[in-house]
């Protein structure tokens, strides 16, 4: 008996390496499973033809690059909204993000991002860390609303779309306000909720918090929106970086839970022949 509690001691004390132990291997099998039999065979033969261009391995290269510069903005954004009474280092925050995209990898809904980033926290403000999580993610969704809303009108004014180009600007310019005035305003939706129900985590945020979060999202929406471009031109896209982050943009718009591929999480696609597959498509598209 005393041996099993030395034991179970010791895992009390070690449980968040036990649990990054576990989300690798996690990982590894998510992966083995999802790259077997055809899949398998068409992604190595996609990887092959990129493998002949030395173009092609120098912007995967950059994308890769890039994706630290991800996470951190990510962990910037999520350090901003936490108030003084959380006491949590850039580097704890930054390796809390990269647990949740651990855990998100195999829970619905990116719930892992948020249970994972809560374990890196005292017992006392996990609730209050996941909430506030949640928020940063409202701010990357009014980032990608408002590209969306502007890539389609500026899209829209370069056609042959009958409404003079400048009102579709200055529309999808209101548009774009009204979704950053209800991301400043939604935590103060919650005074309409049963008290039971709210959070005085998010009562407490500042507009300036908020703000400094849009605009870490607004940076991190540029990043990982350059990582998807530089992917296309890796798989023969030739067009301008400017066009093809219009279409991004609209991309994102429209499929903004882009699980398959997970480039807003800033992970590399584990999945290459599905992601070959519809990069293609969208090469095709456009």
């Amino acid at each position: 008996m005393q041996a099993w509690a030395i034991v179970w001691q010791k895992v009390r004390a070690n449980w968040l390496l036990i649990l990054q132990v576990l989300l690798a291997l996690g990982a590894a099998v998510l992966l083995y499973q999802t790259l077997t039999g055809a899949k398998l065979a068409a992604a190595a033969a996609e990887l092959r033809n990129i493998a002949q261009s030395p173009r092609a391995w120098l912007l995967l290269g950059a994308v890769l690059i890039l994706a630290p510069i991800n996470w951190a903005l990510e962990a910037a954004k999520w350090k901003a909204l936490l108030p003084p009474s959380i006491p949590l280092s850039y580097s704890r925050a930054f390796q809390a993000v990269l647990s949740g995209i651990g855990v998100s990898l195999w829970m619905p809904m990116r719930t892992g991002d948020f249970i994972g980033r809560a374990a890196w926290l005292c017992p006392a403000d996990r609730v209050a860390g996941a909430a506030l999580s949640m928020v940063g993610s409202l701010a990357q969704l009014a980032i990608s609303l408002m590209s969306g809303v502007l890539a389609i009108a500026w899209h829209l004014a370069d056609t042959a779309f009958p409404v003079p180009p400048m009102a579709l600007l200055m529309l999808a310019l209101v548009l774009a306000a009204i979704i950053g005035a209800v991301y400043l305003l939604a935590p103060r939706a919650q005074a309409w909720l049963p008290v039971k129900w709210q959070l005085q985590s998010i009562d407490g945020l500042t507009h300036h918090q908020q703000l400094s979060a849009l605009g870490l999202a607004a940076i991190r929406y540029a990043v990982f929106a350059s990582q998807f471009i530089l992917i296309l031109w890796a798989l023969g896209a030739g067009q301008s970086y400017g066009l093809l982050l219009i279409y991004v943009s609209i991309f994102f718009f429209v499929k903004l839970n882009f699980a398959s591929i997970k480039i807003q999480n800033g992970s590399f696609c584990a999945c290459a022949n599905g992601f070959v597959q519809i990069s293609k498509g969208f090469i095709s598209i456009i």
